[in-house]
């Protein structure tokens, strides 16, 4: 089912799928009451020049031969290749150019998922920013949330920037890293006090221990106290020791070196040779145990036994050692071992006043000389780390004298003493520092106690800033989880306390510009974008858009050519053949059908255009004879008339509009009256037909060429759902809705209202003297008005030959090849007509002088009332001129009297706002517009981003600019108003934006558009986001050309104007 509202394209709609069908080999018959209706979808076919497959038959009563060789001229046809393949190219190149043009469009009207925007409201978003910011990581801190969403968190996120901007020092105030529930008190001014002089005595402590050092180890740094102080302790040595000073001055650490290297010797030659001397008596005499040495140094045998000296050594050998190995080692080792013990004795003389060492305690021996050896290495080690860590005071004394190394090794301890003190500050120190913790988040590594006495300070002196702290805090909680984000106050303090300008300008910046980064490196489509280029596309879908429409009408042929050449019923051409040669008792096209000829008939001619009865005489009740039947005007087609023709399809097209005129029995008696009550609306096919099958509306309004003559119907019937081009004025100027207020004129149920009937002629022969190029009709709202114009015309004629040539020629307009002649009809009889000036005439009034108004306006009153007005408010194609002869305030239109009588106060209201627009009351006019509940586009119309950003800089430029010029559905960005005459607009401004993006189809967009707002005497210009984004200062320059050559409008006195001014001087 196919809604098609006044002057929406329905005749041309039905065409386009007669088209289709045939194109496809499908037969089609096509069905409506009326002939004007039947004659209308011809003669388009005919523009299509298509018509030559279509059999137009109104009534039994037509010319059968010239019927028949119009069927035997259809069977001529042949195929052309040629065709075939240009149809084919021009389809190929047509698809193309929409595909490239349409992926332009799906790129810019695309959202962006993470900003929320189209990609056009995106681009044209960072164009605004004044300054570019890119702080990515700003960026991923608030990726999560959309432009919508950053715009709201924006307003909160400035006012905390105002509210810290009364801290003095923000960057470097201490509170910004205050904890949640750290406030302002007198007890926290007490503990940071007491905090600070904790810092200030530890300074003079450190002072005092550093002095200590300094008079032990003279004015050094720290990190020599510090190594001093990781000396290995050394007790002060005894006096005994200063033997080894006395004699080692020169080189000390040599001397040691030596000395030890020798004690180790000696001992070593003792520990050999102990054995050896424990094999002898104690008390042994040392000058025996040699004589034993050398007598056994020399091999004794038995000759010896004879020698007395041989048994006096034996015995003496006996006597001082008891376990002889037959050798003299024994007796040299004694030897040796008393040798090593007189060295060591020596040695231990030269460093140790106080030596005794007994030669026979070998144990007591060995451990003094190892305590010694140790205590000489400790010596030695600690002269050698001395060397590299005392002060050349301290070195000086230790290795001066026994005296100044115990005052050295005495310094020493004081110095570690110090150090441990220092330490045991610090560690307090850091102890009372980690308090802070208690009041910040962000404590600062300070190791040094006066900087950290400073910082404290610094925490006091900035206590008021707490109080600031603490109220952006709370909103910072506030927002943080309004819009889930993490740490904002990190945030804040790392990317923003040191920025100078607004943080949102930042933050937004920051999103917008790596969006749009994102979006355009990530899109070929936009990264090839180039103005020209896309004009150039426009251009030429525009000429291959016709191309291809010429085309199409010779492809329908080529498909018809195709299917009679290869697989046809040829049978019935002799039969229609002889019948066409016939002069006279020609069959009618039922006779011939029967006889044999329907296959053919129906395959040379696969379109038949018929009335319901036409089809019932000529056609046979054969089931499924046509493919598809489509019935026109199906709002007043009965159900019955039509079951005929339904049967003989297979499938089922209604079109028609619920809103205009039903099937009635209203003037169907032989007795006319106006005033009668009893009549019903029957239910039509469309009725029947919305209740089962969907519906498709055809939302585009092309009759009304002034938006006023459709505005009233589109709200009050369609909801605002048709779209209808405005007018490049204001919608009450132009002069395309008149109303006309007759004085002095009665209605009666006898000769109607003759005196607004007379009033209306003389208008009407005056508009057709002025202009006789245009089509005129009346229409009555009752039958006794039109009775009371039709004879008031024949009085004009009948006095005035002047007036009959201009109505006979009135009569007779043809426009193209439709009848477009004047008429006088009653609202009943008038739907599917149009002319270029429709005349009113209300009729209904008071009865006489004095008499009240009755609220009785025939069927306008009564139920279905609207859908009669509707037809009648909608003919007009540019005029329309309304005759009342009572005040429209007369009937009550407040919503109360609506509930009551809707169709009532729908008349009333039609009445109210032809006088409004006419009287130029815009205000009035779309009260009563907006009076009715609104659906389809006009409620979903906004200004998008990019338009409102284009207004602003023009009016910047001293322009007048309107947004959403329109009422109707069809909406223009923007309007720039004439300077002179403020009620016209002398530049309309199409952007790629919501209309852009809305519009699905590359014909609606960049043809049909164009075409219509031409069509209305519009001049436009597009400006496209990306070029806008790029450089909006030469878009505008762009626009303030184009107005130049509107209507020698000067250039403004702005900057841009003096680049336009010094332009026109260079041509």
């Amino acid at each position: 089912m196919i809604q098609g509202p006044p002057g929406s394209g329905k005749s041309q709609t039905i065409v386009n799928l007669i088209a289709d069908y045939l194109a496809k080999g499908k037969k089609v018959l096509f069905v409506s009451e009326k002939r004007p209706a039947l004659d209308v979808v011809y003669n388009r076919m005919k523009g299509a020049n298509i018509e030559s497959q279509a059999v137009l038959i109104h009534s039994s009563d037509l010319n059968k031969s010239d019927l028949y060789k119009s069927f035997l001229e259809m069977a001529a046809a042949a195929p052309c290749e040629v065709s075939q393949r240009e149809w084919h190219d021009l389809t190929e190149s047509l698809d193309h150019t929409k595909k490239e043009m349409n992926a332009y469009a799906d790129a810019l009207s695309a959202e962006n998922q993470k900003s929320g925007l189209s990609h056009s409201d995106l681009i044209v978003a960072t164009s605004l920013v004044d300054q570019n910011f890119i702080v990515p990581d700003v960026y991923s801190k608030f990726s999560h949330l959309n432009y919508e969403r950053i715009k709201r968190f924006s307003r909160d996120f400035g006012l905390i920037q105002d509210l810290l901007s009364k801290c003095s020092d923000l960057q470097n105030s201490p509170w910004m890293y205050r904890k949640p529930d750290v406030v302002k008190t007198n007890i926290l001014e007490f503990k940071l006090r007491d905090l600070k002089n904790s810092f200030d005595s530890s300074i003079d402590k450190v002072k005092s221990l550093n002095a200590i050092m300094s008079e032990t180890a003279g004015d050094v740094s720290n990190d020599i106290y510090e190594e001093i102080g990781k000396l290995q302790d050394h007790g002060a040595l005894p006096l005994q020791y200063e033997a080894l000073w006395n004699k080692s001055k020169d080189d000390l650490r040599t001397a040691l070196s030596t000395l030890i290297l020798s004690l180790k010797a000696a001992l070593a030659r003792l520990e050999k040779h102990k054995s050896s001397y424990c094999s002898i008596v104690p008390d042994a005499d040392p000058e025996v145990v040699k004589d034993l040495e050398v007598y056994y140094s020399k091999p004794r045998g038995i000759i010896d036994w004879f020698s007395g000296v041989y048994w006096r050594q034996r015995d003496l050998r006996k006597n001082i050692c008891h376990d002889w190995n037959g050798t003299n080692r024994q007796f040299a080792g004694y030897r040796e071992y008393r040798e090593s013990f007189d060295e060591l004795h020596l040695l231990a003389d030269s460093f140790n006043s106080q030596v005794t060492l007994d030669v026979d305690k070998h144990t007591g021996t060995r451990a003094w000389v190892e305590q010694q050896i140790g205590r000489l290495q400790n010596l030695e080690l600690f002269l050698s780390n001395a060397d590299l860590k005392l002060t050349v005071k301290m070195k000086n004394a230790a290795l001066g004298s026994l005296e100044g190394f115990n005052d050295t090794v005495g310094g020493i301890s004081k110095i570690k003493a110090a150090l441990q003190d220092i330490k045991a500050v610090k560690e307090e120190s850091n102890r009372r520092w980690a308090e802070l913790n208690d009041y910040i988040t962000n404590v600062p590594s300070y190791g040094d106690d006066s900087v950290r006495s400073e910082f404290v300070g610094k925490m006091i002196d900035s206590l008021p800033d707490l109080e600031v702290v603490d109220k952006a805090d709370l909103e910072i909680r506030r927002i943080e989880d309004l819009f889930e984000i993490q740490d904002l106050k990190g945030t804040i303090n790392k990317f923003f306390s040191k920025v100078k300008v607004r943080w949102t300008d930042v933050l937004e910046s920051t999103m917008l510009n790596i969006w749009t980064e994102q979006v355009i490196t990530s899109d070929p489509t936009l990264r090839s974008f180039s103005r020209d280029r896309v004009v150039s596309l426009v251009d030429s879908f525009r000429n291959s858009s016709e191309m291809h429409k010429k085309g199409s009408q010779e492809a329908v042929h080529q498909s018809f050519a195709m299917r009679w050449t290869s697989s046809s019923d040829r049978s019935g051409i002799p039969l229609l053949r002889r019948e066409a040669e016939k002069q006279r008792k020609v069959l009618s096209p039922r006779e011939i059908m029967e006889k044999g000829a329907l296959a053919t008939m129906m395959q040379l001619k696969p379109c038949w255009l018929m009335s319901p009865l036409s089809i019932s005489q000529i056609l046979p009740l054969q089931k499924g004879l046509f493919d598809v039947i489509i019935f026109d005007e199906a709002s007043q087609v009965r159900v019955e008339d039509a079951i005929p023709s339904i049967y003989r399809a297979s499938t089922m097209i209604v079109v028609g509009d619920n809103k205009q005129m039903p099937p009635t029995n209203f003037f169907s008696g032989g007795v006319i009256d106006d005033d009668e009550d009893d009549f019903e609306i029957e239910p039509s096919v469309l009725d029947l037909a919305s209740m089962v099958y969907p519906s498709v509306l055809l939302e585009w309004h092309y009759r009304s060429k002034s938006e006023s003559l459709i505005a009233f119907s589109n709200r009050a019937f369609y909801g605002g759902k048709l779209i209808a081009a405005p007018n490049p004025q204001m919608m009450t100027a132009g002069g395309a809705l008149k109303f006309n207020l007759v004085q002095n004129g009665y209605f009666t149920t006898k000769s109607g209202n003759e005196t607004e009937a007379e009033v209306l002629v003389d208008d009407l022969f005056e508009r057709i003297r002025l202009n006789p190029d245009r089509s005129y009709g009346v229409i009555a709202m009752g039958q006794k008005q039109a009775n009371a114009i039709d004879e008031a015309i024949e009085k004009k004629i009948d006095r005035d030959p002047e007036a009959r040539r201009l109505y006979e020629r009135a009569l007779a307009f043809k426009d193209g090849e439709s009848d477009a002649g004047l008429f006088v009809k009653n609202l009943e009889n008038v739907q599917g007509d149009e002319r270029d000036v429709i005349i009113l005439s209300v009729g209904y009034a008071p009865a006489a002088p004095g008499k009240k108004l009755r609220m009785n306006f025939g069927p306008l009153s009564k139920k279905g009332g609207g859908r009669r007005l509707n037809v009648a408010a909608t003919r007009a194609k540019s005029e329309m001129h309304v005759y009342c002869s009572f005040d429209p305030g007369s009937i009550p239109v407040d919503e109360e009297s609506f509930s009551k009588n809707p169709d009532l106060c729908v008349f009333g209201r039609y009445l109210t706002y032809s006088k409004a627009v006419s009287d130029q009351n815009l205000e009035l006019a779309m009260d009563i517009l907006n009076s009715f509940p609104i659906a389809g586009t006009i409620t979903n119309r906004k200004s998008s981003r990019f338009a409102l950003d284009v207004k602003r800089r023009l009016e910047e430029n001293g322009h007048k600019v309107s947004a959403e010029i329109g009422s109707s559905g069809f909406f223009i960005d923007l309007g720039i108003h004439h300077p002179v005459i403020q009620s016209n607009f002398a530049l309309g401004i199409e952007c790629d934006g919501a209309i852009f993006h809305s519009t699905p189809y590359a014909r609606d967009r960049d043809k049909i558009r164009e075409a219509l707002l031409k069509s209305r005497g519009w001049k436009i210009e597009r400006i496209w986001s990306q070029d806008w984004s790029r450089d909006w200062r030469s878009e505008v320059i762009r626009i303030e050309r184009a107005l130049l050559g509107t209507d020698k409008i000067s250039p403004p006195d702005t900057p841009i104007g003096e680049v336009l001014k010094l332009v026109q001087e260079e041509e």
